[in-house]
């Protein structure tokens, strides 16, 4: 059985197209992360919270959809496994990040959410990753984060 993730943000053209092929049943593992809306995350297989939370109170995260309610979800659960780079009481249902392991064959080369969740699919060695909503055009994305998502998608190529 081919495994495909589809890891979803919140550019508005990429994500409606992410969301139509959800539309499919069975056909991806969702893989959500920041602030996405309760509705999402209820059908995610994991979340991503590789921020301190602290960036949230200072809005220092400018790339994902308003949701003042967020940190309270994460401090009651989310349903599904949420992974932070270490396990902590704050979020109520999550894992630590496989970051020896990971760091150990990729490096360290992390400036976003997306790179950390590239290179964990690579190391679980899925079949297929499918990106929709991730344009990386705004200024600081683009010069220091996408270069980071492009190395990773290298090796998921290679």
């Amino acid at each position: 059985m081919t495994r495909r993730v589809l890891i979803l943000g919140y550019e508005p053209i990429g994500y409606a197209a992410g969301i139509r092929q959800l539309a499919i049943p069975g056909r991806y593992e969702l893989w959500t992360f920041n602030n996405a809306s309760s509705k999402l995350v209820r059908l995610s297989k994991r979340h991503f919270e590789m921020h301190k939370l602290e960036v949230y109170g200072a809005k220092a995260v400018d790339d994902a959809s308003q949701d003042d309610d967020y940190l309270r979800r994460l401090r009651i659960g989310l349903g599904v496994p949420v992974y932070a780079l270490r396990q902590t009481p704050e979020i109520a249902d999550s894992v630590a990040y496989p970051i020896v392991p990971i760091t150990e064959t990729f490096g360290t080369y992390f400036t976003n959410s997306v790179s950390y969740m590239l290179a964990l699919a690579i190391h679980e060695r899925v079949d297929e990753i499918h990106i929709y909503g991730v344009d990386m055009s705004r200024e600081h994305e683009h010069a220091w984060e996408r270069p980071s998502i492009e190395y990773f998608l290298g090796w998921a190529r290679g």
